[in-house]
């Protein structure tokens, strides 16, 4: 296994949360994501986290499991689709999934490695952290462990009115 690189947390005001990101990554916003955290550059692609909030009603953890499983009914339409994992996983204490595969993308014939994790906020709210990260299959060991590091590292800030 590689070694882990160094990080700093960092606080996203928008998503009430903190993440740690290794030295050399960046955090952005784009049109699909509130936070999305760039690697280097790498063969002309960057390995990502990405970070929204959603909405599921009913917000339960049957009904989360039910979200994973309709999406792996769909992803199994790439070629050379394969889960990897499918487990619980908390956040900071909240309650949700993580499933990670590798599939081919047959436009740009490139392969990835991904990992999309939810998790439920605050049941019976129907507030959902959804992350997604991704790297190229020929890079998989050295980022998957990086994303997971970073998914495993975030807390939560819990705002009270005084």
């Amino acid at each position: 296994m590689p070694e882990l690189p160094e990080m700093y947390r960092y606080f996203d005001k928008d998503l009430q949360l903190t993440i740690k990101i290794p030295q050399g990554w960046h955090p952005a916003v784009n049109e699909a994501f509130k936070l999305i955290i760039f690697a280097p550059l790498q063969d002309n692609y960057q390995a990502n986290l990405g970070l929204n909030l959603n909405q599921l009603e009913p917000a339960t953890l049957s009904g989360l499991k039910g979200l994973f499983e309709q999406a792996q009914q769909q992803q199994k339409r790439h070629k050379y689709y394969q889960l990897t994992r499918f487990e619980p996983l908390q956040i900071d204490g909240c309650d949700g999934f993580l499933q990670g595969y590798d599939w081919l993308d047959e436009s740009s014939q490139l392969h990835f490695s991904q990992l999309q994790v939810a998790v439920l906020l605050n049941p019976p709210d129907p507030s959902i952290l959804s992350i997604s990260g991704s790297s190229l299959m020929l890079y998989k060991t050295e980022y998957l462990d990086v994303l997971e590091k970073m998914i495993n590292s975030i807390q939560l800030i819990q705002l009270t009115s005084l």
